[in-house]
């Protein structure tokens, strides 16, 4: 799996983390590092975590996302997840991941449209 923070929307408060491959329990140390980092370095605010490359999910790789997003509220941003593929949906759900409080967007424009509207700027 691949794990890259981009600089998103407004560079001084929001990033992009795309995950790309198979999120299991290889990736749930690494996956929460690299978003923490770059949440303090970057003082974001907000972070799109784009999961339309994720291959396969299972329940461990689950509990790390969820746990990686409830660190993230601790160094104050929040997390959505954008570009959830019908497989990985249903996965979630299968699992019962509950999502809760947790924002998802079928696109990243979906995503920075709600956004804008959240702040009274659409």
């Amino acid at each position: 799996m691949r794990l890259e923070a981009n600089r998103g929307v407004h560079p001084d408060e929001h990033l992009i983390l795309p995950l790309i491959g198979t999120f299991d329990t290889t990736w749930i140390e690494d996956f929460i590092q690299v978003l923490l980092r770059r949440i303090a370095r970057e003082k974001a605010r907000l972070v799109f975590i784009n999961i339309t490359g994720l291959l396969v999910m299972n329940g461990d790789g689950a509990s790390g996302l969820l746990q990686g997003m409830q660190a993230a509220t601790l160094l104050g941003a929040r997390c959505g997840l954008i570009d959830v593929r019908p497989e990985i949906a249903e996965a979630l759900v299968t699992l019962g991941v509950s999502l809760d409080g947790i924002t998802t967007a079928a696109t990243l424009e979906q995503a920075v449209w709600r956004e804008l509207a959240v702040r009274g700027l659409s």
